[in-house]
């Protein structure tokens, strides 16, 4: 990883966080992106304090189209290239049908989980292909490869972000780009903070709960999103990596 240039959004806190520690462990220059501030600032600290450290923070919504293009220009600006993306900004949903969810929530979730990555691909993609190489790594979840384990908003946005992934994969794949995406299950993380769920949505997923063999840490997702965006993961390309603990094999 060593001069690969990494942006990595949802930096400040839960796996981006441990990927952006990843990352500066194996000499990886950082692009740090987040809308809170506060937790980017602390993140930013702590890695620039660390030997060898290149960090570029912004706080930005990764929502928002012209603030993701300016982010993308003067990361340009800044590094003269971007060689792996990490899409991994995301929220939960408060475990909704779609009978039941709100329309808002419905477009805050798609608008997060999906058009971020939507956005930072569409304009970071010319700029890697201009280099002719350049690894993107989407973070899904084993939500978008069934169908019960969040609200409806959440399912939709994380299927939709493994057909971006496979999209993205094969269209580029001759002009040197790989695109891959990461579907962690139960991740100690503190993603449902501060959520008010639907009860009966909720109670409908926990069904499955129990069968979780055990909670897996943001430290492990990491790992494999070191690997993809590593060249010992050369031949990876349109793959759906899962890592749940094998909840989902049951």
């Amino acid at each position: 990883m060593s001069n690969k240039v990494s942006l990595i959004t949802g930096a400040a806190s839960g796996i981006g966080k441990a990927i952006a520690w990843k990352f500066l462990q194996h000499s990886a220059p950082l692009i740090l992106v987040d809308r809170n501030q506060e937790k980017l600032s602390e993140i930013a600290a702590e890695l620039k304090d660390q030997p060898h450290a290149h960090v570029l923070t912004f706080s930005a919504d990764v929502s928002d189209e012209e603030a993701v293009h300016e982010v993308v220009r003067e990361s340009i600006k800044h590094f003269g290239v971007v060689d792996v993306l990490v899409n991994n900004a995301g929220i939960l949903d408060d475990f909704s049908g779609v009978s039941e969810m709100g329309l808002e929530q419905y477009r805050h979730v798609m608008n997060v989980n999906l058009n971020g990555a939507v956005y930072f691909s569409h304009f970071l993609l010319p700029e890697m292909l201009r280099e002719g190489k350049g690894s993107i790594i989407n973070t899904a979840s084993v939500g978008g490869l069934n169908g019960a384990r969040a609200g409806a908003a959440y399912t939709m946005s994380k299927h939709a972000m493994i057909g971006l992934t496979k999209h993205t994969a094969f269209s580029y794949a001759k002009q040197g780009i790989r695109c891959n995406a990461l579907c962690p299950g139960g991740i100690n993380t503190d993603i449902s903070k501060g959520i008010s769920v639907n009860e009966i949505g909720y109670q409908k997923s926990a069904l499955g709960f129990p069968l979780i063999p055990r909670m897996g840490e943001a430290n492990e997702i990491a790992e494999l999103a070191l690997f993809l965006a590593s060249d010992l993961s050369s031949l990876l390309n349109g793959a759906v990596m899962v890592a749940d603990a094998g909840w989902s094999s049951y």
